[in-house]
């Protein structure tokens, strides 16, 4: 999710298919708290571009978020091949 310095927000959507780990995702979830409600800064960067297809090609319509407050007005950008 990115938003701009006006508030506008954007969204990438990557869908995965079931099977072998995604290493980036790996390495996030290596990181994570151990325990519900904790928060911590990720002690190695992860860069995103590893969780995006070879083929670029996505799928762009206008919603909100999917969770509380569900603002609406957010591009949505839905990716349409797995990585």
């Amino acid at each position: 999710m990115h938003a701009d310095k006006d508030g506008n927000l954007a969204v990438v959507s990557v869908v995965f298919d079931e099977g072998k780990a995604n290493p980036v995702v790996a390495a996030a979830w290596k990181q994570m708290p151990k325990s519900e409600g904790g928060k911590s800064a990720l002690a190695t960067k992860v860069s995103g571009v590893g969780l995006l297809p070879a083929n670029r090609d996505y799928y762009r319509y206008n919603g909100s978020l999917t969770t509380p407050p569900c603002t609406e007005g957010v591009r949505w950008f839905v990716m349409k091949q797995p990585p």
